[in-house]
């Protein structure tokens, strides 16, 4: 007498036809045996007999809906599916495994993530609505999802809840834990922008707020761990519960939008001590803020002032043309140029009470009728120029180098001039007013933007460590490699000696 083969040994063999064969010889003696069904139906889609398959299946997961490993299958089914372009059979399949999860949360979860890879971001959101309560993995697929779709303000608020629900996040394995080096990263959840990043994980990157510091860590050197700032108990209970760490890194580095996560973090000792950026430190860049700091220095700096946007709170006497932007804006966003006292009237009517900064003017024209922007990162107190932008509008910035600068020779070899050696723009004196800067700020990197006078006096329009290294031109332009390759290795090298002093 033969001894019968068990069917899960020859499916893990790969002898997928015979495995089958044994399920079905095990439904024909118990037509509801569980596994049989499930494993019947998945070997049948993988033999491309697919009517079979979604017939099985789903009969399986209508049984067990909490079967994990079922769920964990039907998902590889769905996605051979998807492949082999069987759409009737795959909607079938799809409706079976919604139905499936509406019970069971942990499987709720793993089909949301299978949606959230193949970017069905509505099909995430409609498996995890049967689940309200509130989870960091909830909250943290519907931000994904709601982000995919283009839905900002939902994103952002289901986003903000999933880092409250959990703010401290490692991005290395238990593996790792002791091998390295191990930095933390600091992050603001007030007016959250982020970017989801979607392959073998889901994960996301910050912007908006927030200094991109991942241009400056090999992940390959050193473990890190980023902490979400809320005034919440969970963000101080993950507070009492961090251990050692050889470097802290504030990343937030816009005061204007993320004034409260600053100001909580100052009552945290061990965030104002050997750290990159004190909280402290950051909290004194507003706009306002900087004017009042470098007004006393060798140098021209529009006197800031912060207004309501409506009409009544509109007492500006500092001059005209003046200068209006929305709180927070950067990189010439919202920023407009108003003649006079009824322009402004006129603006401030219509900003519909946003806060505002508004500054006078200062005529920044060079004498061939250009006007150009400078930018000087410091790091650790030394300085590494980034760009020179020049263009024929007064609101000059990075994307105004396509217009004039992408076909004009002259002002290519202006810029790399600069980028290669300061001091073709920045005379000792001037570079002795940066010190003073730095001096003043205390910051261990930041940005300064800066022109010129028309009497050649240093005129800083803001200076913050909120700035891009921009690398968004280096196809067109490609001499700016080598400066952004020495503010990368510069902020490398204030890591490494962080960490071994």
């Amino acid at each position: 007498m033969t001894q019968e083969v068990d069917p899960i040994a020859l499916m893990q063999q790969g002898k997928y036809e015979a495995a089958r064969n044994g399920f079905k010889a095990q439904l024909e003696k118990n037509p509801t045996a569980l596994n049989a069904l499930h494993f019947y139906g998945m070997l049948s889609i993988i033999l491309n007999n697919i009517a079979d398959g979604i017939s099985y299946m789903s009969l399986s997961l209508s049984m067990a809906p909490d079967n994990s490993a079922f769920i964990s299958n039907t998902i590889q089914a769905l996605g051979l599916l998807t492949h082999n372009k069987h759409s009737n059979a795959y909607k079938i399949l799809n409706r079976q495994l919604m139905n499936a999860t509406k019970s069971h949360l942990p499987s709720a979860l793993a089909v949301a993530k299978f949606y959230l890879k193949k970017k069905q971001a509505k099909d995430c959101l409609e498996v995890l609505a049967p689940h309200p309560t509130p989870s960091f993995e909830t909250l943290f697929y519907n931000a994904i999802a709601h982000q995919l779709l283009s839905q900002k303000k939902l994103a952002q608020k289901a986003m903000e809840r999933a880092l409250t629900c959990k703010p401290y996040h490692p991005l290395y394995s238990s593996k790792e834990a002791n091998s390295k080096p191990r930095v933390l990263l600091i992050y603001a959840l007030e007016n959250l922008d982020f970017v989801p990043h979607i392959g073998n994980e889901i994960a996301f990157s910050i912007f908006g707020g927030h200094f991109d510091v991942n241009k400056f860590i090999d992940m390959q050197q050193v473990n890190v761990s980023r902490l979400f700032v809320s005034d919440s108990d969970n963000f101080r209970e993950s507070v009492k519960q961090l251990g050692h760490y050889d470097l802290i890194i504030n990343c937030i580095a816009d005061m204007e939008v993320c004034a409260n996560a600053l100001t909580l973090l100052t009552q945290f000792e061990r965030f104002n001590h050997e750290i990159i950026n004190p909280p402290a430190a950051v909290l004194n860049t507003s706009r306002v803020d900087i004017y009042q700091q470098l007004s006393s220095l060798s140098l021209q700096i529009a006197d800031t002032n912060i207004f309501h946007g409506n009409a009544q709170f509109a007492n500006y006497n500092s001059g005209f043309p003046a200068l209006a932007r929305p709180l927070g804006s950067s990189t010439g966003i919202g920023l407009v140029k108003l003649e006079d006292r009824e322009s402004l009237d006129h603006y401030l009517k219509q900003s519909r009470g946003e806060i505002l900064n508004i500054c006078p003017f200062i005529d920044f024209k060079s004498k061939d009728g250009l006007y150009r922007k400078y930018r000087v990162f410091v790091i650790d107190g030394e300085f590494y120029p980034e760009h020179c932008v020049a263009h024929n509008h007064w609101n000059v910035h990075s994307s105004s180098r396509m217009t004039l600068m992408q076909n004009n020779q002259r002002l290519r070899q202006e810029e790399q001039a600069f980028v290669d050696d300061l001091s073709t723009v920045l005379s000792p004196g001037h570079q002795a007013i940066i010190k003073q800067i730095h001096e003043k700020l205390s910051l261990d990197y930041f940005g300064i933007d800066f022109s010129f006078t028309t009497d050649g006096e240093l005129l800083v329009f803001e200076a913050n460590a909120g700035m891009r290294v921009n690398t968004d031109y280096l196809k067109d332009f490609k001499y700016l490699a080598m400066p952004i390759t020495k503010i990368i290795d510069a902020f490398k090298q204030m890591i490494n000696y962080r960490i071994t002093t």
